[in-house]
């Protein structure tokens, strides 16, 4: 069997791309019509044969994003063909504008620094540009995820921002105000799952941040009187199991009395939604013991996907008492996905498979 040119490997992709969106997604036309989403597809295939590998991608990337969820994106790494770079720094944004938050050794000068302009257009006029490639259930995803993709040289050539993706200019603002420009290459880009808040690099670092990369676990303040749960990502740990850890929630409670959970979901966007079950009865039941019982959830622009299952359970269920900025979905969102790699690139991409409606 003869292998297939680039171009028909790249349609390959294209048409399987279209017809697990069909397939899977419970509704993709509820942001673009069948006709616009078939003429979509049609003049990428047209362009093929004039694109990069990248360019592609990037193409890929606007199609799956004008279905209109959270869950719809491809992620541009590990695959054969068509892997994107990365800026060498972490983007956050805070109220007041966009702010390097993390670098690689190199560039550890740059951290703290404010963006003002990229590649000469103003930071505001950039991140709304990103908004074609950003899907998302509401706009507190687009504070969580647009940062992640003003990284990717290739994001920016794409939308038309940079005109190559070898060299990409900043203007910083530091604390006092004052600017300079730089120049960033991009690096391979290898991705670790969604971006969150790094920790600090120069200060003690506040509870929250210190053990993000810990699945799950709690700290029982017996002098003010408060169980503090950290639950970072919906998946088992190796030497814990989520039910496992209820259980040993559950018992603290009773043992300790405790008065008060907070449970902290401010770094978590998901995972196995079908392992929830045990930590959400045993918080209805800490609910339910006393009504004098404080249940306190915090929440951010990452809790999200299976994370904010357990959140509009609790938030239905029990009293919980919600602070936070407001989460990275709606209450009435799409819950579970799966990734899925095109056949001729090996992207992956991640798209929407099951409802859920409250």
């Amino acid at each position: 069997m003869e292998e297939p040119t680039r171009n028909e490997g790249w349609t390959k992709d294209l048409n399987f791309l279209l017809s697990e969106i069909k397939r899977l997604h419970v509704d993709p036309y509820h942001k673009t019509s069948a006709k616009q989403l078939e003429e979509h597809t049609k003049l990428i295939e047209t362009n093929i044969s004039n694109l990069t590998d990248q360019e592609i991608v990037f193409e890929f990337m606007q199609l799956l994003a004008s279905v209109g969820n959270g869950h719809n994106f491809i992620v541009p790494t590990q695959s054969l063909k068509g892997t994107f770079s990365q800026l060498p720094i972490y983007f956050y944004w805070f109220n007041d504008g966009i702010y390097i938050v993390s670098a690689d050794q190199s560039h550890k000068h740059l951290v703290g620094r404010k963006v003002i302009s990229v590649e000469g257009l103003p930071i505001n006029f950039v991140m709304e540009k990103i908004s074609s490639i950003n899907a998302r259930d509401n706009e507190m995803q687009r504070y969580w995820l647009a940062p992640f993709y003003l990284s990717l040289p290739e994001v920016l050539k794409g939308l038309g921002i940079a005109a190559d993706t070898n060299n990409v200019s900043l203007t910083l603002a530091d604390e006092n105000g004052s600017t300079e420009k730089v120049v960033l290459h991009g690096n391979p880009f290898s991705s670790t799952g969604f971006p969150t808040l790094p920790k600090l690099e120069s200060s003690e670092n506040p509870l929250y941040l210190k053990r993000k990369k810990e699945n799950y676990w709690q700290l029982n303040n017996k002098e003010d009187n408060y169980l503090y749960i950290q639950f970072n990502t919906v998946a088992q740990k190796k030497s814990q199991s989520l039910q496992q850890f209820s259980k040993e929630i559950r018992k603290t409670i009773n043992q300790d009395k405790i008065e008060n959970i907070i449970l902290d979901l401010r770094h978590n966007s998901g995972g196995n939604g079908s392992i929830l079950p045990a930590l959400t009865r045993t918080l209805i039941y800490f609910s339910e013991k006393n009504t004098k019982n404080k249940l306190f959830v915090i929440v951010g622009r990452n809790t999200f996907s299976a994370a904010h299952l357990l959140l509009a359970d609790l938030n239905r269920l029990t009293d919980a008492i919600i602070v936070g900025k407001p989460s990275g979905s709606r209450p009435n969102h799409l819950g579970e996905a799966g990734w899925f790699k095109l056949p001729h690139s090996g992207a992956k991409f991640y798209t929407q498979v099951f409802p859920v409606l409250l």
